[in-house]
């Protein structure tokens, strides 16, 4: 259970980045007119966790209009509001992607093995490595001819658009690290006074029969995140990278000739 937690965590940080990549895009019209699928996703999901968590909407922008697909107030239930708020949409991405997974590739899996993680420094080692092994599949991935099929680069495209619109902000991020951070200091604690909560973990019937397939899960949400935000870096810095080149290229005009 310590590394499951612990591997949620990592995750919650790849779609924090991926949101902070993104979060000037997600109000465009021209950009939710492309991924208008995870606009959909993100206004059910949003909107469903507003409804439980009693908290009033203030906008709904669809993708033909500028804005968040989304906007709220504060929840109306003080705790419970704001963890239905965080975690509901970000569920929801992570269901929608392993559905797609299932419907369209079914035989694609995650290479890199999620190793055993503790609550050191080792963790970030880690995830660090493990982050490499899984972006080179990433990578494979893609210059693959297997995306000529139509239902692999369907996948690509559906898994992108849902996670850039699901990814939580960073209000959304602290109360899910909150949260992480509470259930891996209590892990700890019990391991350190000898305690085995069978209860807590994977064990017993969760871990028997769905504690492989959660950790399959797991990588392929967490593969498809580390994609999205390769993709979502590359783009921005490339756009970064035109527009200083056009700047130069306007003040080097304006220079008076000698």
């Amino acid at each position: 259970m310590m590394s499951f937690l612990l591997w949620t965590l990592a995750l919650t940080v790849v779609l924090l980045g991926l949101r902070r990549v993104v979060c000037s895009w997600t109000q465009l019209r021209a950009f939710k007119l492309v991924f208008f699928p995870g606009v959909f996703v993100a206004i059910l999901a949003r909107s469903l966790a507003c409804g439980f968590s009693q908290t009033p909407l203030k906008a709904v922008h669809l993708p033909w209009r500028a804005g968040e697909p989304v906007e709220h107030e504060k929840p109306g239930i003080p705790v419970l509001g704001h963890v239905l708020i965080s975690v509901f949409p970000l569920m929801a991405g992570f269901l929608v992607v392993l559905i797609l997974k299932s419907l369209l590739v079914p035989d694609l899996a995650c290479e890199a093995e999620l190793r055993p993680m503790e609550a050191n420094i080792g963790a970030a080692v880690t995830f660090l490595g493990t982050s490499v092994k899984i972006a080179g599949t990433a990578d494979d991935l893609v210059l693959n001819p297997c995306l000529h099929d139509v239902r692999t680069a369907a996948f690509v495209y559906l898994a992108f658009s849902v996670l850039v619109f699901t990814a939580p902000f960073y209000w959304e991020w602290k109360v899910l690290a909150s949260m992480l951070g509470c259930g891996v200091a209590l892990l700890a604690l019990l391991d350190y006074l000898g305690v085995r909560p069978g209860f807590l973990s994977l064990a017993w019937c969760i871990q028997y029969a769905y504690g492989d397939l959660a950790l399959a899960s797991l990588a392929l949400v967490l593969m498809a995140s580390l994609f999205s935000l390769i993709v979502a870096a590359a783009t921005c810095g490339s756009i970064q990278l035109i527009q200083a080149m056009e700047r130069g290229s306007e003040k080097d005009k304006k220079k008076p000739k000698k």
